[in-house]
């Protein structure tokens, strides 16, 4: 599975195109991206889906990169806390300035979660999809009018939301939101 990265280093990363060699973007502090693990690259390279200049999502490889560059996005260490959901403890992250659409494990579009509400993962480390690498794997979604539905189709306990990448990469303007800022 893939994850989605958050840039926690004090370094802007160069990001080259992965077939050819050539610089195509940059990765700054506190900017997400999707890392795709099935690449490969035995942590001296990773492909990356990213924002680049022109506001659309592209592929690209980081090189050598510094570990803390490579920090998942979504882990316990950036929750805004916990939750006890049915008995069981999930890591919440919020989502703000618009709604994000929710889809099961093969990818069909199941619904929405609305701006202001907030998503539940299982893990302290979560996965994104392999397709979709800016699709956060989640549980729950909470509803505008209190509590949570529960996300599962296709004969799994879990589905996927779309990050909001494709609006915005950093900290500030992300849509599903950790807590990355650098003020913290």
């Amino acid at each position: 599975m893939s994850f989605m990265s958050i840039n926690m280093s004090t370094s802007n990363l160069p990001v080259y195109n992965p077939s050819g060699g050539a610089r195509i973007g940059t990765i700054y502090r506190h900017e997400l991206f999707a890392v795709n693990t099935r690449a490969g690259g035995d942590g001296a390279f990773y492909r990356i889906l990213f924002l680049n200049s022109r506001g659309a999502l592209e592929w690209g490889e980081l090189r050598y990169p510094p570990s803390a560059a490579i920090q998942n996005a979504y882990s316990s260490k950036y929750t805004y806390g916990v939750r006890r959901i049915s008995g069981r403890e999930y890591f919440i992250f919020k989502v703000r300035y618009r709604s994000l659409n929710i889809y099961s494990a093969t990818g069909r579009r199941i619904g929405a979660v609305a701006a202001g509400q907030e998503v539940a993962v299982r893990s302290n480390n979560p996965q994104s999809g392999n397709s979709n690498p800016h699709w956060l794997q989640i549980h729950y979604a909470s509803k505008t009018t209190g509590g949570w539905d529960r996300i599962a189709a296709d004969n799994v306990d879990y589905g996927y939301v779309d990050s909001g990448l494709a609006y915005g990469s950093r900290w500030n303007t992300i849509p599903l939101d950790g807590l990355w800022s650098p003020h913290f």
